[in-house]
């Protein structure tokens, strides 16, 4: 699994990462999200390119608590914190065709 972690940044009231990434294998996509606040929100937009692109699951854990997972091309969740523990958000493709996702993550409040 590929991880990718995003700083926290805490002088700061709102943090917004605008990425990539590419599905090339079955293994999940994921990135570690740092919530910088309780209380704050967390948005999580993305889309994805490729073919058949609504083969692709998005999923946030929190430890062993799913958050939520949705299946398609693109999606959006808005996630209030009310932990400190980090976000495990991920991307799987779930056919052999390649896929790229581009999103973006913001946290405010």
């Amino acid at each position: 699994m590929k991880t990718v972690v995003l700083l926290s940044l805490t002088q700061l009231l709102c943090l917004a990462q605008a990425l990539s990434t590419i599905l090339s294998t079955s293994d999940p996509n994921c990135i570690v999200v740092e919530p910088m606040r309780i209380g704050g929100v967390i948005d999580f937009k993305y889309t994805v390119s490729g073919v058949k692109e609504e083969n692709v699951e998005f999923s946030i854990m929190s430890g062993d608590t799913e958050i939520t997972r949705i299946l398609g091309s693109e999606g959006e969740h808005k996630f209030r914190i009310n932990k400190t523990n980090d976000l495990d958000v991920c991307w799987v493709r779930t056919d052999r065709k390649i896929k790229k996702v581009t999103f973006m993550i913001s946290q405010h409040g």
